[in-house]
């Protein structure tokens, strides 16, 4: 397999885990913590940072980012934050997710 074949084929891996993982964990978004999502969607970019470099790692945070907000943060299905220390879990998210994937 070639090298851009193989990139893409990691791409692809990463971002099917982060859409399954994040699906399964909306289906009990009831039950869990922000910090379990958290938790979760950064171990999805330190392995697709260890596996596929840089590049992944930041772009899997940034949709990580998106996708939390999105999906776990109230009001939900908005990119709006309503409770301001949601802005800490995100902003710090995201710079950890950054911070390892330049790792």
């Amino acid at each position: 397999m070639t090298a851009p074949r193989r990139q893409l084929r990691q791409w692809l891996i990463w971002f099917g885990v982060l859409v399954v993982v994040g699906a399964l964990m909306w289906t009990v978004r009831t039950r869990l913590d922000k910090a379990h999502v958290v938790l979760a969607f950064l171990l999805i970019v330190l392995g697709g940072s260890s596996a596929g470099g840089r590049a992944l790692g930041i772009s899997l945070a940034g949709a990580a980012f998106l996708a939390f907000d999105w999906l776990f943060v109230p009001p939900y299905n908005t990119l709006v934050i309503a409770d301001p220390l949601d802005w800490l879990v995100l902003i710090a998210f995201l710079v950890t997710g950054v911070v390892a994937a330049q790792l």
